[in-house]
């Protein structure tokens, strides 16, 4: 979206020309951005150019200019951005013109356009056309705001390109002139302004907007004297009128006036949709490694927005307090149900003790001006009403030391980043070259050799933890969990097709008597095989037989391999799962050398040992990308380490134990593999299949039960780092005292304290409540991590599930999942460690039900105020936070919903370390009448005053029944 101050960001500068024109012979013109809806039910709102017919027709027979044929191609080029002419004939013809947009007229009520303009349709008046560009970019820019009749005495302004591109220079930037001061003369002719002044227009400016002082556009321009195609321009009003009667009306974003007509009404400005998000900036402190040392507010912040997919009536920046906290406001003009107001956050006029280091850039929804253009780092924010979001603020020049320890965050920007794809090889369709992807990464942030590999170190072996590649032959433990059990009858089924040379070119398995399956081979296959090592055996080496069957557009083949003395695997005709994403899988081939991969990764994850049988466990996901080869909206999607080789293998359900798919291929889309596999129920849908199984004998089909848990069960908690008493350092603070009638009276889990990383938790059996949360943070440690966009919360296998609660709760009402320990607060550490306790946040044992306003309005305040607000010289501390359960809580789907909920926390006093600094906070979520109905808190998170929910230590002990020993304490 252009940069420039309206009205000049929505004038376009336009050539059009025929085919077999040279591409420096075009007609040039000017195009003002509108905005139309159509009267149709249901209304669509679209964006065109409005501009001269005469600019893109060519000649007639008689040789007057604009009155002959459309011309064929006609390219628009933005304003504030670069402009480059397109040579090649053949590349134009394609649609890929370098920067420039392709238009083409757009009819109007199944208008017909004919060869040559009539005769009788030759007047002034009529000389506009609406050009329509395709290219869905278009429908981000920024159009003509209001429409306007010309006032007696007004003056006005044209904006145009006289002569063309010479109105910027060789290779500059489009921005079009402003010829001033014109005022209108009387005339006759219906439709059209006739313009005086002392300045004056050029070829070129044909179709440029003619706006009067307030901004609102009243013409378009024609021609500077009545000896050129006649008077002056054509009436926005006279358009406006024809537009209506085809059924389009003008979008006006002007806020409306007393003298504007009612809203709905016809002319009537659209009311609009107003915005305010909240914004918590933070000043990271860096050590040269790129890890955190410190945060606190930062003050003195303007954060404005570069808007994406709408087009701003009003935006407000954002100018952070003491706190660092600001509120950005914005306006547009309603949406659609498919539309979204978006955007990302520009830094502007930094602080003074950080103007030095301009330009600042957000570590989230990011852009950053590069002179006259703006270039966007990430994902856009979602602008919701009420919305508050936390970002890290660091200089653009540094930002690639942020970043570095997550190399996989950079991987994944790589991918998504428009920009990024050209810049580091590949897209989601083609899949990601890791080895260049980090050279171009280590370029861009100019990361020095030794921080690159330690980041790929780092990268490694998080992908070694999370998705192995092991040997079959060795122990198969992976996430706490034993594999073994999954692949009891399958190993030995699974098999290589080698070459004479005996170099493994895929992975198969067998279906039936001496039947082998398999992603298609190719002629150099000669040989199966089915020992751990496919190089260099003699025994369990079979001849690959007769092709049974081939599907070339699956690419699977299905052979016969005579003597192959292994049971066949148990085959799944039916999917064993309602909701594929999460299932747990494993995939069983014999990867080679992946060549788009760092050796960092052959070293650590395949010890450079390739062509021996490996276990490669993941899960089911969702890809980024569907592309249409093969047919990837069927296929069953996961994300394990698989390599050039595994193809044909087989995709085993952990849980039931069955093939579920065979592995076709895979790519990298940043940090992880996306992997496409066939589902062996497609398959068995063939009958040319099913037939060679009854054939051949020995085939095991299955159809698994359908699991019905749509939360899956947490089997291990593969780490914990438990609450520290002496977390301070020099001071102990000790989690509360649970007294001796509760733990006689088993409404607590006995007294046992279950651990989590960076939290514990003692459950109440009475509730299916955690009793109390206890957790310490470090501040100047804090990571930032981005939610999923499809999170998924856990049952504890610790605690029994009637005891948790899970997604039935909280359904279809007002109630919210209410984090006890906060995601957020407890990512602090090392990249894993963080990545470690956002994610065990998510267990059903770490949430309360709380009311939506309360969740998202005062808790939230007080929960921010705690992390952020208070003794920001402190980067340690501990809380305790929990519900305070009463008889006379309401019931709500047979759990009892708690009336209130406290906080307390304590902080380090690096002056008095052995009286920290304490402070304890209550507050209730709803009010309850007599006859049980409630009503909640209401009050927005940006209005709450955290001091007035602040209690005594002796007060919580009272409301809660808990005892706290902690120091310092009078």
């Amino acid at each position: 979206m252009s940069r420039l101050a309206y009205p000049r960001n929505v004038i376009w500068y336009l050539e059009a020309r025929k085919w077999d024109w040279p591409e420096w012979e075009p007609q040039m013109g000017t195009g003002v951005v509108v905005w139309l809806q159509s009267a149709a039910n249901p209304a669509k709102l679209r964006k065109f150019l409005l501009t001269c017919a005469h600019v893109v027709r060519g000649r007639d027979a008689n040789g007057a200019l604009g009155y002959g044929p459309v011309l064929k191609e006609i390219l628009c080029w933005q304003p504030g951005f670069g402009h480059t002419r397109p040579r090649d004939i053949e590349r134009r013809r394609s649609g890929k013109s370098p920067g420039a947009f392709a238009a083409e007229i757009f009819l109007l009520d199944n208008q017909i356009i004919p060869d040559e303009v009539p005769e009788d349709e030759r007047r002034p008046a009529l000389d506009w056309v609406l050009l329509e560009i395709k290219d869905p970019r278009f429908q981000d820019m920024d159009p003509v705001k209001d429409w306007a009749d010309l006032a007696e005495g007004e003056r006005l302004d044209i904006f145009g390109y006289p002569g063309g591109s010479e109105t910027w220079g060789e290779n500059g930037v489009v921005e079009c002139v402003k010829s001033e001061d014109f005022e209108e003369q009387r005339t006759s002719s219906p439709g059209t302004l006739r313009l005086n002044s002392s300045a004056s227009t050029a070829p070129g400016m044909s179709g440029g907007g003619i706006f009067n002082k307030k901004g609102q556009l009243v013409g378009i321009h024609r021609s500077q004297t009545a000896s050129q195609l006649e008077f002056g321009a054509v009436r926005a009003s006279t358009i406006r009128d024809v537009l209506k009667a085809k059924g389009w009306n003008v979008v006006q974003l002007s806020l409306p006036s007393p003298e504007q007509p009612a809203p709905g009404q016809p002319g009537a400005a659209l009311e609009l949709r107003r915005v305010e998000v909240e914004i918590t900036a933070n000043e990271v402190e860096l050590d040269e490694s790129g890890i955190l040392r410190a945060k606190k507010p930062l003050r003195g912040l303007t954060l404005s927005l570069e808007p994406k997919g709408f087009s701003p009536v009003e935006i407000k920046p954002a100018e952070t307090d003491e706190s660092g906290v600001g509120t950005l406001r914005v306006a547009a003009s309603p949406l659609t149900p498919d539309e979204h107001l978006t955007g990302h956050l520009l830094c502007e006029s930094p602080p003074a003790h950080l103007a030095a280091e301009a330009p600042l850039v957000t570590s989230e929804y990011a852009a950053v001006k590069k002179g006259s253009q703006v270039l966007t780092l990430g994902k856009p924010l979602r602008l919701a009403k009420n919305k508050v979001i936390d970002v890290d603020v660091v200089p653009f020049s540094k930002r690639g030391r942020y970043y570095v320890s997550e190399l996989p965050f950079l991987l994944d920007r790589a991918v998504v980043v428009p920009g990024m794809v050209r810049a580091f090889g590949g897209g989601p369709a083609e899949g990601l070259n890791i080895s260049e992807a980090i050279v171009r990464i280590g370029e861009e942030f100019k990361l020095d050799e030794k921080t690159l590999e330690q980041a790929t170190a780092a990268w490694v072996d998080t992908l070694k933890a999370e998705r192995p590649a092991m040997r079959a032959s060795g122990a198969l433990l992976w996430q706490g969990r034993d594999l073994s059990p999954a692949l009891a009858g399958l190993r030995d089924s699974v098999c290589a097709f080698v070459s004479e040379e005996r170099v493994a070119s895929s992975t198969g398995f067998v279906i039936a008597k001496d039947t082998v399956m398999t992603f298609s081979p190719g002629q150099a296959a000669k040989n199966v095989v089915n020992a751990d090592d496919a190089s260099g055996v003699t025994a369990n080496r079979w001849p690959l037989g007769k092709e049974l069957w081939r599907d070339d557009e699956l690419d699977i083949a299905i052979f016969a391999v005579k003597g192959v003395n292994v049971d066949p695997v148990p085959l799944a005709e039916r999917a064993p799962f309602a909701d594929p994403e999460g299932r747990k899988v494993i995939v069983l081939g014999y990867p080679g050398k992946d060549t788009r991969l760092p050796e960092k990764v052959h070293e650590v994850i395949y010890e450079n040992v390739f062509g021996v049988k490996r276990v490669m466990p993941g899960q089911l996901i969702v890809p980024v990308e569907r592309g249409s080869e093969p047919d990837e909206a069927s296929a069953l999607w996961h994300d394990a380490t698989t390599a050039a080789g595994v193809s044909g293998g087989p995709v085993i359900d952990i849980e039931t134990g069955t093939v579920i798919g065979i592995h076709r291929s895979g790519r990298w889309t940043g940090s992880r593999k996306e992997n496409a596999a066939v589902p062996t129920w497609k398959i068995l849908a063939i009958p040319e299949v099913r037939e060679i199984l009854e054939k051949r004998g020995g085939a095991r089909l299955v159809s698994p039960a359908v699991s019905k848990v749509s939360v899956p069960k947490a089997q291990h908690l593969r780490k914990s780092m438990p609450y520290r008493p002496d977390f301070l350092g020099g001071v102990l603070v000790p989690p509360p005292r649970l007294d001796a009638d509760k733990l006689a009276s088993g409404d607590v889990l006995k007294g046992r304290v279950l651990d989590y990383v960076h939290y514990s938790l003692v459950m109440d059996e009475r509730r299916g409540l955690a009793l109390f949360v206890a957790a310490n943070v470090d501040r100047g440690k804090l990571v930032s991590i981005r939610r999923p966009t499809r999170q998924k919360w856990l049952l504890d296998p610790r605690v029994p599930a009637h005891l948790q609660g899970d997604e039935s709760l909280y359904v279809h009402n007002e109630w919210d999942k209410g984090h006890l320990a906060k995601p957020s607060a407890l990512a602090w550490g090392t990249l894993q460690e963080a990545q470690a306790a956002y994610q065990s946040a998510f267990y059903f044992t770490n949430v309360a039900p709380q009311h939506q306003y309360f969740n998202q309005g005062l808790w939230s305040a007080l929960e921010k105020y705690v992390l952020r607000g208070l003794h920001p010289e402190s980067n340690k501390f501990c809380f305790f936070t929990g519900p305070v359960c009463k008889p006379d809580d309401i019931e709500y789907r047979s759990v009892r919903i708690p009336k209130s909920f406290w906080l307390l926390a304590v902080y380090e006093n690096s002056s008095d370390p052995a009286r920290p600094h304490i402070h304890a906070f209550l507050a209730a979520q709803y009010t309850a009448g007599a006859g049980g109905e409630i009503e909640p808190v209401v009050i927005a998170a940006r209005e709450v005053k955290p001091n007035a929910y602040e209690i005594s230590v002796d007060k919580l002990e009272q409301e809660t029944g808990l005892v706290f020993d902690l120091p310092g304490r009078e």
